[in-house]
C-alpha cells in the first residue's frame, strides 16, 4: 500500500486519487457519526495566484499534506512499529525524493491517511478548512493586480468566511502552552521521533514564514525573492536533523511579525492550528493513551482549541510570549523587504542561469548528506558524464562556515584525501558553493561564467 502510494505521490497526482479518497472514506467507523462538508475555495479572481506565480514553493504544500498524512495513519495504525519505520523510511523518503522532486498537484489525504480519517473526521475536517485560509490568503498576496487596499479586505472577507463555520474554525483567541504541553500525553511525539518533529515544525516555519515577504515587500521582484529565500531557509532546517532544525514550535508572531501585526485574528489561528497537530501526534505517539481512548482524547483537544474560553491568553500576552521563546529556536525570523531581493540564489535561478548559457544540466537523484559540506548537494549532470554539485544555504554566512574549512585547490578538508573523477573547482557567490567536475576547460570556464555573481537583470 505504503509503496503504491509513494509512486502516484512521485509520478504525479490524478483526479482519479481523489475518487478513490472518496470512496475510502464514505464508510464511518463503527458506533460513530459525524457530518462533513464538501470544503474548496471562497469563489474570488485571486484562486490559484499563488500557484502560478510560485509554483515550486505551492508544490512543495503538497510534498506537507503527504507528511502529515503518513505520519498520522502510521502512529495510529502501527504503534509498535520500530521509531526507524519514520524517522528513517518514512524521513529519507519524504527529505530525499518527496522534497526533491514535490507532486504537481495537490494531495487528497485520505488516500494516504484512510484509518486515521474514518478515527476523526471532524479533526481531519478542521485541517482542511484551516488549509483552505492558509492557501487562499497566499492567493491574494500573490495577485500582483490587488492594491494593499483590495487585499487587506479580501483577507478580511475570507476570515469572516473562514469563521463562519464554528464546528470546523479555529478560535482566534490565543492559547497558552499549557493545552499543547501540560497534558498527560504531552511531548511523547517529540521524544520518540524528534527527526519527523523537526521536520513538521519545518513545515509549519514556512507555511507562516511565506506571508512576511509577501505581505512586507514593495514590488513582485522582492516578493519574489524573498519567497525563494524563505523556501531555501527551510530547505537548510533538513540539513543536519535535527540540530539544524526549530527546537521549538515555530509561532507566527515571531517568525512573521509584520503579518501578525497586520492579521493578528489569522495568526493566532494558524498557532492555534500547529499546535493541534502536535496534540494529534502526542495522542497517537503516546503508548499509555489506549486506542480507544484516542478518539476521545482527540475530540476534546479539538474541541478546546475551537472554543473562546478554554486555556486562553491575550493577545499581548501572545506576543511576548513568542518573543521570550526565541524566534532563533524556532527557525528564525523570516526574510523582509529590507534584505535586497537580488542576494539570494536558488535552485530556480541556477538552472535559469544554465540555460541561458545553453549548458545543458540534468538534474540527478538526491545522494543524502555530503561528505564534507553541511547540507545535501543538488546535482547535475552535464555532457560527457561531467557533473556540477550545487549548495545553496540560507544565507552567505552558512556558505562561508563550510566553504572556509577547504583546500580551495583541492576542494576537500585539508585532512581529507577525496579521489575526484574529473578536476573539481570551487565556485562560490553569496549563499551559493558549486564545485565543478570535468577535465574540459571550455566547460568549466562556460558554466563558471554562467554562476558569475549575481547582480544580473533576470536574477531577480
Amino acid at each position: 500500500m505504503m509503496k503504491a502510494c509513494r509512486y502516484v505521490l512521485v509520478r504525479g497526482l490524478t483526479a482519479s486519487v481523489s475518487l478513490l479518497a472518496a470512496i475510502s472514506i464514505a464508510r464511518p467507523a463503527r458506533a460513530q457519526w459525524s457530518t462533513a462538508y464538501h470544503q474548496f475555495y471562497t469563489q474570488a479572481s485571486h484562486n490559484w495566484a499563488f500557484r502560478r506565480n510560485y509554483p515550486a514553493a505551492d508544490r512543495l504544500f503538497n510534498a506537507f499534506d503527504y507528511g502529515h498524512a503518513i505520519l498520522y495513519e502510521t502512529l495510529y495504525t502501527k504503534p509498535n512499529a520500530p521509531t526507524s519505520r519514520l524517522e528513517q523510511q518514512e524521513y529519507d523518503f519524504i527529505t530525499q525524493r518527496l522534497l526533491v522532486e514535490p507532486p504537481r498537484l495537490p494531495l487528497e489525504e485520505s488516500v494516504i491517511e484512510v484509518e486515521y480519517a474514518k478515527l476523526v473526521p471532524e479533526a481531519k475536517e478542521m485541517f482542511e478548512w484551516a488549509h483552505i485560509l492558509h492557501r487562499q490568503v497566499y492567493d491574494v498576496w500573490a495577485d500582483e493586480r490587488l492594491s494593499a487596499a483590495s487585499k487587506d479586505r479580501e483577507v478580511h472577507r475570507l476570515l469572516a468566511h473562514y469563521l463562519a463555520r464554528r464546528k470546523a474554525a479555529f478560535s482566534t483567541r490565543p492559547k497558552d502552552m499549557q493545552l499543547m504541553e501540560g497534558q498527560p500525553y504531552s511531548l511523547a511525539f517529540r521524544r520518540r521521533y524528534p527527526k519527523f518533529n523537526g521536520l513538521i515544525w519545518a513545515y509549519h516555519w514556512l507555511q507562516v514564514g511565506l506571508y512576511e515577504p509577501l505581505v512586507t515587500a514593495k514590488s513582485s521582484e522582492g516578493r519574489r525573492a524573498g519567497v525563494d529565500a524563505a523556501v531555501a531557509r527551510f530547505r537548510a532546517m533538513l540539513a543536519d536533523p535535527p540540530r539544524s532544525m526549530p527546537a521549538i514550535m515555530p509561532m507566527t508572531a515571531a517568525v512573521a511579525p509584520e503579518f501578525s501585526r497586520r492579521y493578528p485574528e489569522i495568526a493566532i489561528i494558524f498557532d492555534n492550528l500547529h499546535a493541534m497537530h502536535d496534540v494529534i501526534s502526542d495522542v497517537l505517539a503516546d503508548s499509555t493513551v489506549p486506542t480507544s481512548r484516542k478518539r476521545a482524547e482527540i475530540l476534546r483537544a479539538a474541541a478546546r482549541y475551537r472554543d473562546d474560553t478554554s486555556s486562553v491568553t491575550t493577545v499581548a500576552e501572545w506576543r511576548d510570549m513568542a518573543e521570550e521563546m526565541g524566534v532563533d529556536h524556532m527557525g528564525g525570523r523570516a526574510v523582509t523587504a529590507d534584505q535586497p531581493p537580488s542576494t539570494m540564489w536558488t535552485s530556480e535561478l541556477v538552472e535559469r542561469r544554465l540555460r541561458d548559457a545553453n549548458i545543458e544540466a540534468r538534474p540527478l537523484p538526491p545522494t543524502g548528506r555530503h561528505i564534507f559540506m553541511s547540507i545535501p548537494a543538488r546535482s547535475y549532470e552535464l555532457a560527457d558524464g561531467d557533473e556540477l554539485q550545487v549548495f545553496l544555504y540560507p544565507d552567505s554566512a552558512s556558505r562561508t562556515r563550510d566553504t572556509e574549512k577547504l583546500d580551495k585547490q583541492r576542494v576537500a578538508p585539508p585532512n581529507m584525501m577525496i579521489k575526484w573523477r574529473a578536476q573539481p573547482t570551487l565556485v562560490m557567490d553569496g549563499n551559493l558553493a558549486a564545485i565543478i567536475i570535468t577535465n574540459d576547460e571550455a566547460r568549466r570556464q562556460r558554466v563558471r561564467d554562467a554562476l558569475s555573481p549575481l547582480g544580473k537583470p533576470n536574477d531577480r
